[in-house]
């Protein structure tokens, strides 16, 4: 009697642990919905869903994105409104749920080091906490993504049949295509890796209801297969991003932070986490060893194919953020072995990624209380009125183009090309982008009206003039 009332006590304390490590990446994640300062991307994704639901549809096309994410985040704005912390709010609802649903199965599955470690990890990872609420489709991918995962597990692992779980991990998949064409990449694997083992098993029920989930994937996706095909061809004809420095620099962006080293701890965690996977499945040869080699080769099978992509066709297409739902697959996979390890070897992982998520979050967090947006809009609610004009000279990615059109409903505003000089003598109004080079910016204008500060989007710095 005493024993099964310490066992209760033991349980109750690791299911309190768990609760308050949720608590508190939970409520840290609806902090930062707060913050108002948007960037680049955030912008198109505010300005493309104020259009009409036509309008939308046809930007979209030209886009190189799925449109699922524009989709759930214009219905949203229509329920809840136009502010930047409601648009916030709906990315920070999956980021809560993937550390809920994948902490709290974690435990009831492989114990509370697993769940543990998951939530640590997940809240250790800077660009996670950056991209947790943003105003973009990484964190509902990575949600759709562990949905996907955990359904998996349940195919792979139960000897029964049970048919929800096949149409669950057919369902996420197809949402995650739907959300993001790396996402796509990582269907591939999870996929493949299911399939793979039902051939092993030679469980033929299992490998039938496989391939006529496969089958209706493919079927649910040819309403944008076409769309798709054109603006992969719209890629490799030209895209903004640039060869990174080294083959690994696109993951090190994952992992920066002002911690020494902690890039190269998590790609070592990376790296290290596959071989112990499949030790364990050559030892044991249980299902969901094979599930954890699945979910952590996944993020290296979009990196080498990314990879090899941007060698062979000379086409970077690949950036970190992309990545993060694979990191987070992998984070999931990770966990489900650790629980292997003695406690002693992860506490040194636990206190560093501590430290790490919290460098992360307050710089963040400093960012917020910066408010840098909302300085340049009261600046202009103050100086600027109707009857004046707005010119500015844009970098060449259009930021301050998609920044004034969100925020500035007067004046009006006109883009300047290099060399071109603003109309009218007084009640005018210059802004240049900080990004150009100096032999772009239009140095008359410059000499001849009145510098009036120094105003940032987010992090996106300009100057402003006035005459």
């Amino acid at each position: 009697m005493r024993l099964n009332r310490e066992m209760e006590m033991h349980k109750k304390r690791e299911e309190g642990l768990i609760a308050i490590i949720l608590l508190i990446v939970c409520t840290l994640t609806v902090l930062l919905t707060f913050n108002g300062s948007m960037n680049y991307d955030e912008f198109f994704s505010m300005n493309w869903t104020a259009l009409s639901w036509k309008e939308m549809m046809e930007v979209l096309s030209q886009d190189v994105h799925p449109p699922l994410y524009y989709i759930g985040l214009k219905a949203w704005r229509s329920i809840f409104g136009n502010s930047v912390c409601a648009a916030r709010m709906f990315s920070a609802i999956p980021s809560i749920l993937l550390a809920g649903i994948g902490g709290w199965w974690l435990y009831r599955k492989a114990g509370s080091k697993s769940a543990v470690w998951y939530l640590v990890l997940l809240f250790g990872n800077p660009f996670m906490f950056q991209k947790a609420v943003e105003i973009r489709m990484y964190s509902w991918t990575a949600f759709w993504i562990i949905l996907n995962a955990v359904s998996m597990h349940c195919m792979i692992v139960k000897e029964k049949i049970s048919v929800k779980y096949f149409v669950c991990f057919f369902v996420s998949g197809i949402f995650t295509a739907y959300n993001h064409y790396f996402g796509v990449l990582i269907m591939i694997m999870t996929y493949g890796g299911a399939g793979v083992y039902f051939l092993y098993l030679k469980n033929k029920k299992k490998l039938l209801l496989w391939l006529a989930g496969c089958g209706a994937t493919v079927l649910g996706y040819i309403p944008w297969l076409f769309v798709a095909v054109n603006q992969v061809m719209k890629v490799n004809g030209e895209y903004w991003i640039e060869f990174p420095e080294s083959r690994l620099g696109v993951i090190r962006e994952l992992f920066y932070s002002i911690v020494p080293y902690s890039e190269k701890l998590y790609m070592g965690i990376l790296l290290l986490v596959p071989i112990m996977a499949l030790i364990l499945l050559l030892k044991e040869k249980k299902a969901e060893y094979w599930w954890a080699l699945t979910a952590v080769c996944a993020v290296w099978g979009v990196f080498f194919i990314g990879t090899l992509y941007m060698y062979v066709m000379e086409r970077p297409i690949m950036t970190s953020r992309y990545l993060i739902p694979g990191i987070i697959l992998a984070v999931l996979g990770s966990a489900m072995l650790v629980r292997k390890l003695p406690v002693i070897l992860m506490i040194p992982c636990f206190v560093i990624f501590g430290i790490i998520g919290g460098d992360a979050f307050k710089g963040l967090y400093e960012l917020q209380k910066e408010r840098t947006t909302e300085k340049f809009v009261e600046f202009a609610e103050q100086n600027m009125d109707e009857n004046d004009r707005l010119y500015f000279l844009d970098d060449g990615y259009g930021y301050l183009r998609s920044c004034l059109k969100y925020y500035i409903t007067e004046p009006e505003i006109y883009e300047l090309k290099e060399g071109e000089m603003p109309e009218g003598k007084e009640n005018i109004w210059y802004l240049e982008a900080e990004r150009m080079a100096e032999d772009s910016r239009n140095q008359e204008i410059e000499k001849d009206m009145e510098y009036r500060g120094e105003y940032s989007f987010g992090t996106e710095k300009f100057a402003v003039y006035s005459r």
